[in-house]
């Protein structure tokens, strides 16, 4: 067993190669694929009240509110040049659906 751990353990040797090949799979994968939507949407749901019940987390999202109002406030570019091409065409898209 000895052998077979310090065989493991030497530099750019199988551990290494097993780790690429696992990282290399990972990497292939959809977002969707390695987080369950459901249990990443409870998880979220569930941080964000522990969060939004604690006074430390109330000032922190007072604290962005104000700085997202005053970046908005000195904002003089118009929305197509602000929202990222992608975000306008899902827009598009979406408002282009029959509903």
């Amino acid at each position: 067993m000895s052998k077979l751990l310090t065989r493991l353990r030497e530099p750019d040797g199988p551990l290494d190669d097993l780790c690429r090949l696992l990282l290399d799979d990972l990497l292939g994968r959809t977002l969707g694929e390695v987080l369950e939507p459901e249990r990443t949407a409870t998880m979220l749901a569930s941080t964000l009240r522990r969060q939004l019940n604690s006074e430390q987390g109330q000032e922190r999202l007072l604290a962005w509110w104000d700085a997202a109002v005053e970046r908005i406030a000195v904002e003089e570019r118009p929305l197509r040049d602000v929202v990222p091409v992608e975000i306008r065409d899902a827009i598009q898209t979406l408002a282009a659906q029959p509903y």
